[in-house]
């Protein structure tokens, strides 16, 4: 399994030189089996746009090439909601999976970080993209929350150690139309 967090850029700008993110793009991103952009960095990819709904990230998730791809802070559909929409290609047809969770004041860096290690991890452990996609939602969620709660500016992974392996939160996900 080849996974591709691209970490190139977040908001609306690059935060590399555009040579290396065009080479991440064109070198990289041909081989990958698994993409884990943040909504920005999928548009600039898909030489588009930042896609600001659903439908945009699913057309653009559909022009990477990739079998899958974990779209991060996607649009979600209730207010006050974020999350991460999973794509899936293959056989000439594709599925997607929004998963949501109450958005967060401030969130820290990282969460994007731990969101592509846990979504890679899950799916070599063997489970199903749907299932990867859950249970890394819930784990981000909970160590996202406890950075929140306790005012810090830093994932405190070592404390939510138990976030990680078996996450108690229930992630409201929903199968959408490719």
């Amino acid at each position: 399994l080849y996974a591709l967090d691209p970490v190139i850029g977040d908001g609306d700008s690059l935060y590399v030189a555009e040579e290396q993110a065009a080479g991440i793009r064109d070198q990289l991103l041909p081989l990958a089996d698994l993409v884990t952009p943040n909504c920005f960095e999928l548009g600039w990819l898909a030489g588009s746009p930042t896609p600001t709904a659903q439908h945009e990230c699913c057309k653009l998730s559909a022009s990477l090439g990739a079998a899958r791809v974990l779209t991060t802070s996607a649009p979600a559909l209730m207010q006050g909601y974020t999350g991460n929409l999973l794509t899936e290609f293959g056989n000439n047809k594709g599925r997607a999976q929004m998963a949501e969770h109450p958005s967060l004041n401030g969130p820290p860096n990282g969460l994007g970080d731990l969101t592509a290690a846990l979504m890679t991890g899950h799916l070599l452990d063997g489970r199903s993209g749907s299932d990867a996609l859950t249970k890394t939602t819930a784990s981000v969620f909970e160590v996202m929350a406890h950075a929140a709660q306790t005012k810090s500016d830093e994932l405190a992974l070592e404390q939510n150690v138990d976030s990680l392996r078996t996450p108690r939160t229930a992630i409201q996900t929903r199968s959408l139309i490719v």
